[in-house]
């Protein structure tokens, strides 16, 4: 089987550097819009210790607390959960831009 790969011009010949990225599951987020969770609610409940707090306003994402990453994390298990997640969830999960 032939594969046939195109790229512009400007790209023929260019070494690409390769970026290790935090996997799922090292980081965890309470996601809200703003108002919702205050920030200083977060220190004074027990997942805050290790969950930090990210705003969604409009399209764009505001992180409020930095998360710690965690030390064990069993990453087969988090892709099972947010796999049932996804293809058992009764609503939608689409961002709506209205």
């Amino acid at each position: 089987m032939r594969q046939e790969f195109k790229a512009l011009p400007n790209e023929i010949g260019r070494t690409y550097k390769r970026v290790t990225l935090p996997r799922m599951g090292d980081f965890r987020f309470f996601m809200c819009e703003p108002g919702i969770i205050e920030p200083g609610n977060i220190h004074g409940c027990a997942a805050g210790q290790n969950h930090g707090l990210l705003y969604v306003a409009g399209g764009s994402v505001k992180v409020m607390i930095d998360a710690p990453r965690r030390a064990e994390v069993d990453y087969g298990s988090e892709v099972r959960f947010l796999r049932f997640a996804i293809i058992n969830g009764k609503q939608s999960h689409a961002i709506s831009s209205g």
